[in-house]
């Protein structure tokens, strides 16, 4: 992330006619919070110094930290004894797309780019929104698009294209997956450079069986260029049971195998991971970035990206928190750590179970022992 460290906090009404640097704050408070596709906004509390700038903190002006604007949503002032105070929750300007509006309504099922969607709603907008993409996407059909906001439409690119959006204040970037992800030289070490792990599994909306509908042959109701199948993701199966879900039709496919291949892209066929550390070491941690993780206790070790990062920036001393990747990889490597630690506690109960025998036999043979005078004499030390 920016090092925000050294950065001001400027306050902007939304007029742009007034600007002033925030002085009075509690630097502990201000805390930036970014989530991949869920969230971005910065959180603080000011103390009233009867400056311009805590005037200018109300609903609707903005926040300037590190290069971004935050639009104010949430204010509430916090009166306790003398102390003035107010407590600040402002979202990246990147939200305010939902006020671009697009109301025609395309009806019917059509295939489109991410282009031709994001041309639908942005193009000829009035709050001085862009955008650009940065990878490559295959076609995707929707049904009725338009009707809706322009932020919504980018949530519908999310779900069906599987992009990132990150946006550069009112310059949004659409993300491959594989644009995304940036590979780096630097390592969690749990132990080392970082003291808190947590990790859990949601098996909730796992879904591996589906049943499959391609293209309907023109003027034939019903008449399909195959017919409609029921596609099994074998290795969810194997792991986790039958989990049947919602159906897929897609009018893209015209081969059976194509649409095979795309239903096992499109289901949930594992469990969602949740993965989160603190982070105490030196080097800057940016989004998307893919960084070798490594908890020994756990016999844990894998790449993890860079999913999440809630950090205190005017606050050195708050270490970052960071959240990881819910990929298939890391359920895998996940597995292997834990067929490890099965196989050693097994190992270890097994080495516990023949010293206590052995202990057992010592026990038996001293209680079976017939004990002479000569014996005593000896215990005793005579």
């Amino acid at each position: 992330m920016i090092d925000l460290a050294a950065q001001k906090i400027l306050v902007q009404d939304s007029a742009n006619q007034y600007s002033e640097t925030l002085v009075e704050f509690d630097r502990a408070s201000v805390k930036r919070t970014w989530k991949k596709n869920q969230s971005y906004q910065i959180d603080l509390t000011a103390t009233n110094d009867s400056s311009l700038a805590y005037s200018l903190l109300r609903n609707e002006n903005s926040l300037l930290v590190g290069g971004q604007e935050y639009l104010i949503k949430q204010v509430k002032p916090d009166l306790k004894g003398y102390s003035n105070q107010v407590e600040i929750t402002a979202n990246h300007v990147y939200y305010e797309s939902r006020r671009i509006w697009q109301y025609n309504k395309r009806a019917g099922t059509i295939t489109y780019s991410i282009q031709d969607i994001l041309h639908y709603f942005f193009d000829g907008n009035l709050y001085g929104f862009t955008w650009e993409v940065i990878g490559n996407f295959s076609k995707v059909q929707i049904e009725n698009l338009g009707n809706t906001s322009a932020l919504d439409a980018l949530n519908t690119c999310v779900d069906k294209f599987n992009c990132v959006i990150y946006p550069d204040n009112k310059h949004i970037q659409i993300y491959a997956r594989d644009a995304w992800q940036k590979q780096v030289d630097k390592s969690y070490l749990y132990g080392y450079n970082t003291t808190t792990f947590s990790c859990s599994w949601d098996t909730t909306s796992i879904q591996n069986v589906t049943k499959c509908y391609g293209k309907q042959k023109d003027g034939q109701e019903g008449q399909y260029y195959f017919p409609p199948f029921i596609a099994k993701n074998a290795t969810s199966i194997s792991r986790w049971g039958e989990r049947p879900g919602t159906e897929i039709s897609d009018e893209r496919f015209t081969d059976k195998n194509a649409m095979n291949a795309y239903a096992m892209s499109t289901m949930q066929a594992d469990p969602i991971t949740t993965m989160s550390l603190t982070y105490d070491g030196d080097d800057p941690v940016l989004p998307g970035e893919v960084w070798y993780l490594r908890v020994e206790p756990e016999q844990f070790d894998t790449d993890v990206e860079v999913t999440g990062i809630t950090d205190y920036p005017f606050a050195p001393d708050h270490r970052p928190e960071v959240e990881l990747d819910n990929s298939v990889k890391t359920l895998l490597d996940e597995d292997v750590a834990q067929e490890r630690a099965i196989k050693k506690a097994i190992d270890n109960s097994k080495y516990i179970n023949s010293k206590i025998l052995n202990v057992s036999d010592e026990i038996n043979n001293i209680s079976n022992y017939t004990w002479t005078e000569a014996d005593v004499d000896e215990w005793y030390g005579h």
